[in-house]
């Protein structure tokens, strides 16, 4: 997610240099794969059944994605292919700066909501279990603290 929002604003910012309109639209298609990707994960993350706490942030992050998209991204993908560079730039610096931001926002808040599930399931897992895997696990790790003292030596 966090690398198609990056490639989406470097391809912005790239088009806004060029002058030859067929790498403007190399930039605009690039822009245009990065939106189907992330639209893409999203739905494939929508298709979970979430928590009320991930919906509410899923729907945050949503709400300032589109606003992003509609306000910043879209137009500017359009003065750019109309090769309206000064107002393209302008648009960029008032609307898509803090809507990236606010967007960032969003989805940091949702990863931050998904480390700190994951840190909990983590510590609720019984490691002193006495099944074969574990065997192996302590195992494993009592010849890494054994080769690690060795080496040491």
């Amino acid at each position: 997610m966090r690398d198609n929002q990056n490639r989406i604003r470097a391809e912005l910012q790239e088009a806004g240099l060029e002058r030859d309109s067929f790498e403007i639209l190399a930039h605009v298609d690039k822009v245009r794969s990065g939106m189907f990707n992330i639209e893409t994960t999203l739905t494939g993350y929508n298709k979970r059944i979430l928590t009320s706490d991930e919906k509410k942030l899923m729907d945050e992050f949503m709400a300032q994605r589109l606003d992003y998209g509609r306000n910043g991204v879209v137009p500017i993908l359009d003065l750019l292919q109309a090769e309206k560079f000064e107002q393209a730039q302008k648009l960029s610096k008032d609307i898509i700066v803090p809507g990236y931001a606010k967007a960032s926002l969003a989805i940091d808040a949702l990863i931050q909501l998904q480390i700190n599930g994951a840190k909990t399931e983590y510590e609720r897992v019984d490691w002193d279990s006495n099944d074969e895997l574990c065997d192996v696990g302590r195992t494993f790790n009592q010849m890494a603290s054994e080769f690690s003292t060795l080496i040491c030596q």
